[in-house]
């Protein structure tokens, strides 16, 4: 059964689970590179990824580290092309949901596309409030606004 709190969405459907595959990248090895068409969502079985995008400069920026348990590149379901690179921090199971077969799953299940979009509502909720403390210059207030969250709806 589909859990149905807004971050988890562990359990999906069997035909998902029985339409994709695993690939197990080594420490450095690229699941995909910026730029690349999108093809998929992941989700990280065991190790980490890191999602990682180059500036126009050339400097690497890590956007996100990916653990066990994790979903990412969940905007290539909407996108043409991948907007970082995936690159394997170690060794790690990476499950691969091809994009057309998430996308059928999300237009047939209602309870699955609601939690999926609950769990991105939640993640945005999360970037919002981390942004809003990065923006705090006063450590004092930034140790305020940890202890007191930040728990308005954007």
């Amino acid at each position: 059964m589909l859990d149905r709190r807004p971050d988890c969405l562990d359990a999906l459907p069997a035909s998902l689970e029985a339409e994709s595959t695993v690939r197990v990248p080594a420490p450095g090895d690229l699941l995909f590179r910026q730029g690349d068409p999108a093809a998929a969502i992941y989700k990280v079985e065991s190790g980490r990824l890191r999602l990682i995008r180059r500036t126009v400069d050339d400097h690497l920026v890590i956007l996100h580290m990916a653990r066990r348990g994790e979903l990412f590149a969940e905007a290539s379901l909407f996108a043409d092309a991948y907007h970082c690179d995936a690159v394997a921090a170690a060794l790690s199971s990476v499950r691969v949901y091809p994009r057309a077969i998430v996308m059928d799953a999300l237009r047939t299940d209602p309870a699955l596309a609601e939690a999926f979009m609950a769990r991105l509502a939640r993640q945005l909720q999360e970037l919002r409030a981390r942004m809003e403390l990065r923006n705090i210059r006063s450590a004092r207030e930034r140790q305020i606004m940890r202890v007191h969250g930040s728990h308005r709806s954007s």
